[in-house]
């Protein structure tokens, strides 16, 4: 059977899966692991022991860890009670509460909430303000959706961890925490440039002056989650940025073996036994199981194509016909088409099996098509479309904004994946790869 064919017949299994899941209401990735079934054992005729072998335990194993640890600051109010004192903080300075609010969104996703949890925090407090601020709507949405996105693909954050779970599946060889660090920082620094430039032309800097509420000291137990999170993240973070930079034998021992999954599993054992909130209930409420199941059908799925060399074969084609100066723009392209309408971060299992191909075909680095592919996929994030971009505009108390807002997350999305795509094809995010 033709590679083409089967790449063709997985990708509408794909459409199917989203399609069906969203009709009827049902996980989108229950559904792909009954087509996972169709496809390879049915169609293709492959033992289903090698169906089932293409189950990605290693992510869900890092997804269920890393949550269940954040889950118990979730759980204990402590990244709500951060973010109301960090607000307060700046009272007599309106101008500043917008970016600031960004950086709170920032910092709560950056730490392991995720841009879901982040947007569900903050913006009900940033809508309020900008309401009473006279700041525009969009430019909030913008500060929330950019800053919660630049959190999440940290690379030991929610989506961060995630893609680079699904990249070590496929990207054999590569320093894939490195890369993700380096796709991490690449959008931060394009989300602040975005900011910065709607800041001005939205003139956020002439903000009225508003009166917030003095909100409650973190409490013991906030203060000792709070604690416990930064260790953690000390543990993962600076020995990676160091070996980055200097590449040293200590640094590179800790970035082996100080590994995110594993700390995240002492952090929740110590976080438990502190009783910081009750697990039983943070493993029902903050784990993700839905988005657990999701990633593992998608990956099931594809990992049919993958067996069958249809990936490959399609790779190759891209490789050799495509001019590798556009390599970078179109994973940016690729990767915002993709998250418009669904999560990036989910799609990605598709990309990333494609990039070592293309890499050896091209010339182009898996790095720069990883950074690529991760900025693009964070632009269109806002989209109404999608889970993030929905979920910001659904919490707009006023319905007559959010009926303007639609239109605009639309327009904004696709202006700023020009952007990034125009960037990519001069050579911008090779900066960082």
């Amino acid at each position: 059977m033709s590679p083409w064919f089967i790449l063709i017949l997985v990708l509408v299994a794909v459409v199917l899966s989203i399609l069906i899941g969203r009709r009827f209401g049902v996980n989108l990735g229950i559904v792909a692991i009954g087509f996972a079934y169709i496809v390879g054992s049915i169609v293709l005729q492959y033992p289903v022991n090698t169906v089932v072998a293409g189950f990605p335990s290693s992510t869900v194993f890092l997804l269920l860890t890393t949550c269940l640890f954040y889950g118990f600051a979730l759980e204990n109010g402590t990244m709500d009670a951060l973010a109301g004192q960090m607000a307060y903080a700046t009272r007599h300075t309106p101008w500043a509460l917008i970016p600031l609010l960004g950086l709170v969104t920032f910092c709560i996703a950056a730490i392991g909430a995720g841009p879901p949890v982040a947007t569900m925090l903050i913006a009900p407090l940033a809508y309020k303000i900008s309401l009473k601020s006279g700041i525009r709507p969009l430019l909030t949405v913008i500060a929330i959706s950019n800053f919660a996105m630049a959190g999440g693909v940290q690379g030991w954050s929610l989506i961060g961890n995630m893609m680079r779970s699904i990249g070590e599946n496929f990207l054999q060889g590569e320093d894939v925490f490195g890369i993700a660090i380096r796709s991490g920082v690449a959008f931060l620094v394009f989300a602040i440039i975005v900011f910065l430039v709607c800041f001005f032309l939205m003139k956020g800097y002439k903000a009225q002056k508003i009166e917030l509420e003095r909100p409650e000291p973190l409490n013991k137990k906030q203060k000792q989650t709070l604690a416990l999170i930064l260790i953690v993240l000390i543990l993962v973070v600076v020995p990676a940025f160091v070996n980055l930079v200097a590449p040293n034998p200590v640094t590179t021992w800790m970035t082996s073996y100080m590994d995110i999954k594993m700390l995240a599993v002492i952090g929740a054992i110590v976080a438990a036994a502190l009783k910081l909130a009750d697990e039983k209930e943070v493993l029902l409420k903050r784990v993700p199981w839905g988005v657990i199941v999701i990633v593992s059908g998608m990956v099931m799925l594809i990992n049919v194509a993958l067996t069958a060399g249809a990936i490959q074969v399609v790779a190759e084609w891209i490789g050799e016909h495509m001019p590798a100066g556009l390599v970078s723009a179109f994973m940016c392209f690729l990767g915002g088409f993709l998250s418009f309408f669904m999560g990036g971060a989910e799609a990605f299992a598709i990309v990333a099996t494609m990039m070592p191909s293309i890499a050896a075909s091209s010339g182009v680095t898996i790095a720069l098509m990883y950074i690529s592919y991760v900025v693009g996929s964070s632009c269109t994030s806002i989209s109404p479309f999608s889970m993030g971009g929905s979920l910001i505009m659904s919490l707009c108390p006023d319905r007559t904004i959010q009926d303007k807002l639609f239109i605009q997350q639309i327009i904004f999305a696709i202006v700023e994946l020009v952007i990034a795509i125009l960037l990519a094809a001069v050579g911008f995010f090779s900066l960082f790869g």
